[in-house]
């Protein structure tokens, strides 16, 4: 069975066509792919079923087997899947998550290959004095003024709090059991601006990938939850992570999400490693 490997600023993830998968259970798939030492290695697995010459429909889910919801990054690589394997004919690529539509535009630059997609409307969901109260009931201080709830499809909790580890923040919310179905969590640790320029250094922790090199959706929130912080006026943000940067934007509504998309590898996947996936 064909695979492609894939990643954007280093969220890697396997793709594959979802009609070779469809009989498969795509939970424990992921699981076997995932895996770094005795599958390919990624941060989870993505199928894609294509709809018509320009849509297209994204099943994810995480290096634990968890669905998941969307993912700014694997939305995008997604439609390039698309393009090039399931011979959609626009560059410009509707794709379908579990919770919302994505359009994609498809382009080339410098001889690499670039996909910008709209995100929509990132929202903050709710004050945080709630969650920063229960974790400091379990020994995480932080003040509500510097956390920020956003939802960007999926949910995040993005923290401008340089003085807490990333792995410390994840254990205050796992502990304060306000998030039982996991969410997405992002440490903020350098900030750089001028009147023209804004660029944000950050570290990812995904729900059901643990820590990974970047990922879309939460640069997005990232962004969104800056304007927040510091009600400014700027329109577009560099946010740096492990894996490289990505670009975001936004129209005053909508958020834009830019980066290269990088073709890693193709192979195929050993029936051995797969059959027990197998309905």
């Amino acid at each position: 069975m064909e695979f492609i490997k894939m990643h954007a600023s280093g969220n890697d993830y396997v793709y594959l066509d979802y009609e070779k998968v469809k009989n498969y259970d795509l939970s424990l798939l992921s699981k076997l792919i995932s895996n770094r030492h005795f599958g390919v290695g990624s941060d989870g697995l993505i199928a894609i079923q294509k709809l018509d010459d320009n849509t297209a429909k994204m099943i994810m889910y995480n290096a634990d087997g968890s669905r998941g919801a969307t993912c700014g990054n694997g939305v995008r690589c997604s439609a390039y899947f698309a393009k090039k394997y399931l011979n959609l004919t626009s560059n410009q690529i509707v794709m379908k998550t579990d919770v919302n539509e994505t359009l994609v535009t498809l382009f080339e630059k410098n001889g690499s290959f670039y996909a910008k997609a709209d995100m929509g409307e990132i929202k903050r969901v709710n004050s945080c004095e709630k969650v920063a109260k229960k974790l400091q009931e379990v020994g995480l201080y932080v003040d509500y003024r510097q956390v920020f709830e956003m939802n960007a499809g999926n949910r995040h909790l993005v923290f401008f709090y340089p003085n807490h580890s990333l792995f410390s923040l994840f254990k205050g919310v796992e502990k304060s059991r306000l998030f039982l179905d996991g969410i997405n969590i992002e440490r903020i640790y350098k900030i750089e601006q001028t009147k023209s320029s804004l660029t944000i250094y950050a570290e990812i922790y995904e729900r059901g990938s643990g820590k990974t090199l970047s990922c879309g959706s939460g640069a997005c929130a990232i962004f969104q939850a800056f304007l927040n912080f510091n009600s400014s006026n700027i329109r577009s943000a560099n946010i740096v992570t492990e894996g490289g940067l990505l670009t975001v934007e936004t129209d005053g509504e909508k958020t834009f999400l830019q980066s290269k998309i990088i073709e890693v590898f193709k192979g195929d996947l050993n029936e051995n490693l797969i059959s027990e996936a197998k309905r």
